[in-house]
């Protein structure tokens, strides 16, 4: 048993290496001016390997859960008190079912968005003209539930196609949502739907009439519209598919993760979290964008123009403070090379007058010291030798 698991490992490592072959030769080939280029080396593509590995792993083991555990299914209302936040409604992508979005959807529930609910479908037997009118129904449904409310969408690779083509089906549709959010979805199509499994699978591929149409057929974005990629994205390709071309649509990057880590990833799901409150904040579906790089650039611009009086006028306060301290410690200033040349010989002459003061002094203090403890050595000398011929005469008389 263990070596059919370990069998089992070693076949799902290989395929999800496998799986990242075309990647890396396609986003050198096919470069993408709004995603950076990915880096050849060993360590990227084991850092890359290693994602793919933890996100389709997870994947293929919550698919059974959506049958097994009831609070993973859709429609399912969290016990927490309800909030201002709309309405959520979450599509999944291409093969996946409700219990892709599990993670995120936890994340959601602790951002506050209480009523979240998935559209599930299956994609085998099926195309995007019947889940576009199956997601309709969702929506209607959603409205009746909570009328006065617009919906909150949300759409993961083919789940924000499916978004998209509800949103040309009727001019009115924008005005029932609240704002659009996709994640890595193939807004042009992928190459890699020339190895999908079904009708609905390889219909995504970018030969396909469908997207062009799509692009003539759907309005302008007026209310927010944002699509969510990531550079390590391995499923749709060329990257600059990820990339929507429909006016008013934004586009931003999301951190390291792969197609599928998009629904596994915490970065992700925070930064999921921030967009979708972004997008509750509209009023009345105004569109509220977000700054862009250049919009935050030029506002830097402004705030040096606006604060460099002020730190020029620091500038020239402190250069004003700083001689006045010094004149009163000495004389005017000099030049750097002169002051140095002066200073020179000034310290040579203060050290050789202190040396020179300082050995006579030590010279005549020795001497004074040592002159009273020589005479007083030779007075006792003196006194000492007159006292013993005494005596020895003294000695010579008794014996005569």
């Amino acid at each position: 048993m263990l070596t059919v698991f370990l069998v089992l490992i070693l076949l799902y490592a290989i395929a999800v290496l496998i799986a990242t072959v075309p990647y890396w030769y396609e986003t050198p080939n096919s470069p993408c001016k709004d995603i950076p280029a990915p880096r050849l080396g060993v360590l990227p593509m084991l850092r890359l390997w290693w994602s793919a590995f933890c996100s389709f792993g997870w994947i293929l083991l919550a698919h059974p859960l959506n049958l097994m555990l009831p609070w993973l299914k859709p429609d399912k209302e969290p016990d927490l008190p309800e909030r201002e936040y709309p309405p959520l409604l979450l599509v999944h992508g291409l093969y996946h079912n409700a219990t892709g979005w599990a993670f995120l959807r936890r994340h959601l529930q602790h951002a506050g968005f209480t009523r979240i609910h998935s559209y599930s479908y299956c994609s085998f037997g099926t195309n995007v003209t019947r889940l576009t009118n199956r997601l309709e129904q969702e929506i209607s449904a959603l409205e009746n539930r909570y009328p006065g409310e617009p919906v909150l969408l949300v759409g993961h690779s083919l789940g924000g196609v499916l978004i998209r083509n509800w949103l040309a089906a009727a001019p009115g549709n924008q005005k029932r949502a609240r704002g659009i959010l996709t994640l890595g979805a193939p807004h042009k199509g992928s190459k890699m739907a020339a190895f999908a499994c079904g009708e609905l699978g390889r219909s995504v591929s970018p030969s396909n009439p469908f997207f062009s149409e799509l692009a003539r057929a759907e309005p302008k974005a007026v209310i927010p519209c944002l699509a969510l990629a990531s550079e390590a994205d391995t499923m749709v390709l060329p990257q600059e598919n990820l990339v929507p071309v429909t006016p008013g649509w934004d586009f931003r990057l999301t951190p390291y993760c792969t197609h599928v880590g998009l629904l596994t990833s915490s970065a992700v799901a925070r930064m999921i979290a921030w967009e979708l409150h972004r997008m509750s904040a509209a009023t009345d579906g105004a569109k509220t964008d977000a700054p862009s790089p250049a919009q935050v650039a030029s506002a830097s611009v402004a705030e040096k123009n606006i604060t460099a009086p002020v730190t020029q006028a620091a500038q020239e306060k402190k250069p004003l403070a700083q001689p006045q301290a010094k004149t009163a410690k000495a004389s005017p200033p000099q030049s750097g090379s002169a002051a140095k040349v002066a200073a020179k010989p000034a310290k040579k002459a203060a050290a050789s007058a202190k040396k020179q003061k300082m050995k006579p002094a030590a010279k005549t203090a020795a001497k004074t010291v040592t002159k009273p403890v020589e005479k007083a050595a030779s007075a006792k000398k003196q006194k000492v030798k007159p006292a013993a011929k005494p005596a020895a005469n003294s000695s010579a008389k008794k014996k005569k």
